[in-house]
């Protein structure tokens, strides 16, 4: 195994003035922004005219049927051909699949569905991919940093998305919005382009199951992070693509405007909690933090509905989105530090096959029990079950249990 990590001697290395990085972080705000202006307009449209939680939320759901069969893909992929040149022509195939997306909306929403199911799959093998020229060229002493900094660009661009939206949703067509879409997916592509020169070698062949099997039995910070991982995207990421729209329309009491803000507001809180995780890394860890953080995550998601007015509301909702980063954060960042590059794309595509799956569960369960209940008990079913989960990932993970 060689890597390309960045030549400086030690403590000099400074993440804002690493061009690798720095593009590395760009690909993902260019695609990303392009990918949550489109989704968000479609989902808004949705439930503007259905008044159906369960359909708005589909248009998230249905792009996570195929990223389930990504882990098999990246493998094929990885044994094949070099990592760069897939996340090229990955940006470039879904710059033309975003187009043919707007346009089957207008003859048919289920070949638009259909659509959204394939570029989820684009994007879960960019998702599985995109971190390897880090781990290959950033230091190993500042690989965690860079992970809770990297993660900023795709919030960033969620914010960009609803800014985006706001300002368009109403002015120009749903068509000429993908058109934009393509836009950015195409200059990422470029940008991925000119990251060739990073060497980053991933030995051939399998995709190396029984090898990643074998290092999660010997490593439990490295297990319960990856559980922490899963659980925590499945559980409180999934409510959140049920609640940004039902929250906005029934607790708040604005109209498909509102969904553009809760986009916003998140954003912000994310961005937040990716940049506290960074500053926090070196006293956290997500064996010693993962019960207290996921409780906190819950608690914060049920106090969303306090009688606080819109504004209220609104500023508790981002801070148990903020919370709900720093979470995230620190369990990809020990799940990404701790596992060799060679194993990383098997460990990154299991692992978001598992996030997927968990969140389309939640997804499509909350989507519906929110149109039978309430969204209310919706949050807090999800909140104990949550903590719950987390009990028996803790048992099951601890050191000193027998074998």
């Amino acid at each position: 195994m060689s890597t390309d990590h960045a030549a400086t001697a030690p403590g000099t290395y400074r993440l804002a003035t690493d061009s690798i990085y720095l593009r590395s972080w760009a690909c993902v705000l260019l695609s990303m922004s392009g990918t949550f202006l489109l989704l968000l307009s479609i989902s808004a449209l949705v439930y503007e005219q259905t008044g159906s939680a369960f359909l708005s939320s589909a248009v998230f759901g249905t792009q996570w049927l195929l990223a389930i069969a990504s882990p098999p893909a990246v493998g094929w992929l990885t044994s094949r051909f070099k990592i760069i040149d897939i996340l090229v022509w990955n940006d470039v195939a879904a710059a033309g699949l975003v187009v043919l997306v707007a346009l089957a909306l207008q003859w048919s929403v289920w070949l638009c569905l259909g659509l959204l199911a394939v570029h989820g799959f684009l994007e879960a093998t960019n998702k599985s991919l995109r971190i390897l020229p880090l781990k290959a060229h950033v230091p190993p002493t500042s690989i965690k940093q860079a992970i809770s900094y990297f993660a900023t660009s795709q919030y960033l661009a969620s914010s960009f998305g609803a800014i985006l939206g706001l300002l368009m949703i109403n002015r120009i067509s749903i068509l000429e919005i993908a058109y934009l879409d393509a836009l950015t997916f195409l200059a990422s592509a470029l940008l991925y382009r000119s990251l060739k020169s990073v060497r980053i070698d991933v030995p051939k062949g399998a995709q190396r199951r029984r090898e990643v099997v074998a290092l999660a039995k010997t490593d439990p910070v490295l297990l319960r992070a990856a559980c922490y991982l899963v659980l925590s995207t499945a559980v409180f990421q999934g409510y959140h693509n049920v609640a940004r729209t039902e929250f906005a329309f029934q607790y708040l009491n604005l109209d498909h405007d509102g969904t553009m803000y809760i986009q916003i507001v998140s954003s912000i809180g994310i961005m937040v909690g990716a940049v506290a995780a960074g500053r926090l890394q070196g006293f956290m860890n997500a064996y010693r933090s993962a019960l207290p953080l996921v409780a906190a995550v819950g608690m914060l998601c049920i106090g969303t509905f306090l009688p606080l007015g819109p504004v209220g509301r609104l500023a508790m909702y981002g801070l148990f989105i903020m919370t709900f980063e720093v979470a995230f954060v620190v369990f990809q960042a020990d799940m990404v530090a701790r596992t060799p590059i060679e194993l990383l794309p098997t460990v990154n595509a299991y692992s978001l096959a598992g996030m997927t799956s968990g969140m389309m569960l939640v997804v499509y369960l909350g989507a519906w029990a929110t149109d039978m209940t309430s969204l209310l008990a919706v949050a807090s079913a999800l909140a104990i079950v949550a903590v719950f989960v987390s009990l028996a990932v803790n048992l099951r993970t601890n050191p000193e249990r027998p074998a």
